[in-house]
């Protein structure tokens, strides 16, 4: 799917509209932190050229190393209540002006 790439990094995840725990608002938020679907290439680029190459790939594994329990354990101890979500492919992409450009996100739905 247009929008859908092959790898699968934090930064992609960030990019779509998907749950944070926000440890300001103490709860799971749902949002969108980029609408621009090219947003998490064009992170990926510069944290590659601040650190080195394939960074984002290498926090990703170290995160996903942490487990569910990590969070589960991290939310309980600061009152955080996690909510579960289904995960949806929409044609909702936006280029960097805003403008929709026919490319999937994945959204979450409480």
């Amino acid at each position: 799917m247009a929008g859908i790439r092959d790898y699968d990094d934090v930064l992609h995840y960030i990019n779509w509209e998907t749950p944070r725990v926000s440890t300001i608002s103490q709860k799971t938020d749902i949002g969108i932190y980029a609408g621009n679907n090219n947003w998490n290439r064009d992170v990926r680029q510069v944290y590659g050229e601040i650190a080195f190459d394939g960074a984002a790939g290498k926090y990703t594994e170290y995160a996903l190393s942490l487990g569910p329990d990590k969070l589960e354990e991290t939310t309980q101890k600061m009152g955080i209540e996690i909510q579960t979500v289904q995960f949806h492919a929409v044609k909702e992409g936006q280029d960097e002006e805003g403008e929709a450009n026919d490319e999937y996100v994945i959204i979450a739905e409480k």
